[in-house]
């Protein structure tokens, strides 16, 4: 699997914490989301039509957007690595908690 991703994102930021926290078998790589001409590239585009980082490649080449569905992809595959509370009102809050963060910086 390889994390497309872009250092300033924050949303490609707790992916990535995610994954180096728990040591994930994850290869982190730049997305390459623009060209020369400062276009999105086609390339990346057809992976991630909404053309935001981060994106997860799967090993199939499947490709999944969105930094809460990868963390969420990652906490279901890799149980043992606890990305997600145990308790289910602790892991309600942890969704909530993203969900907020990521409606606030819809306003900004």
């Amino acid at each position: 699997m390889k994390l497309l991703s872009a250092p300033l994102s924050p949303f490609a930021a707790r992916v990535r914490l995610a994954i180096h926290a728990r040591s994930l078998p994850v290869e982190v790589v730049p997305a390459n989301l623009w060209t020369a001409a400062g276009t999105k590239s086609p390339e990346y585009l057809a992976l991630n039509p909404i053309g935001k980082v981060p994106t997860l490649v799967l090993d199939d080449g499947t490709a999944l957007p969105e930094s809460d569905t990868i963390v969420e992809y990652l906490a279901d595959l890799f149980p043992q690595a606890g990305l997600r509370p145990a308790d289910p009102l602790a892991a309600a809050r942890g969704r909530l908690l993203a969900r907020l963060y990521r409606s606030e910086e819809r306003r900004v």
